[in-house]
């Protein structure tokens, strides 16, 4: 038996050649679950406004695409009346103003409703959008709650796409890249 020793160069990210650190920011992918932490902060927050979203497996049933275009997020739930959301919501979360709104307009559209309002949500498997059911009121009250789901929509996908750009930005990326040491050819160098 023969025995070789090898000596491989090892780099840190800013000692690669210009054309391989370009080619492993353009390479760069986010990890699957990149976001939880987005999940964690709307299931929060829909919990104190009365949103019970579903869950899906282990995570809410938040549903989101196109992020770099006109994209949409939209859940699976269901929504009754929670008491003091408006001051609860402002006190944890007092740079939220759209969530602020929300709160406010949804307590209003509770007392016209004498706090009994609740309706289901569901998302349909045909185009991604919103069935929204209502009970112990009228119709009025579906036009309503629809209006403050859509603008609770809209929010959700504000904090999705943000943690996506900020995850995919130069910088980001080049944080991340920064925490391996690689081979000549970009590969990454692990330690046996």
């Amino acid at each position: 038996m023969r025995q070789v020793s090898v000596t491989k160069d090892i780099y840190t990210f800013d000692e690669l050649s210009e054309t391989i650190k370009k080619k492993l920011v353009d390479d760069h992918k986010l990890w699957k679950g990149w976001w939880d932490p987005c999940y964690e902060i709307i299931n929060s927050i829909a919990k104190v406004l009365g949103i019970d979203i579903d869950r899906d497996k282990d995570k809410p049933a938040i549903y989101f695409d196109h992020l770099m275009g006109g994209g949409t997020a939209i859940f699976d739930g269901s929504y009754y009346h929670r008491n003091d959301s408006v001051r609860v919501i402002k006190e944890r979360y007092p740079d939220f103003r759209a969530i602020h709104d929300i709160a406010v307009e949804l307590q209003d559209i509770q007392k016209r409703y004498n706090y009994a309002l609740e309706a289901t949500i569901i998302v349909t498997d045909t185009d991604h959008s919103m069935c929204i059911e209502t009970y112990n009121s009228d119709y009025g009250s579906y036009v309503d709650v629809e209006y403050c789901f859509r603008n609770f929509c809209n929010w959700m996908f504000c904090v999705i796409k943000t943690e996506y750009e900020k995850l995919n930005s130069a910088e980001a990326i080049i944080k991340s890249l920064r925490e391996n040491e690689y081979l000549e050819d970009g590969t990454i160098y692990k330690e046996k």
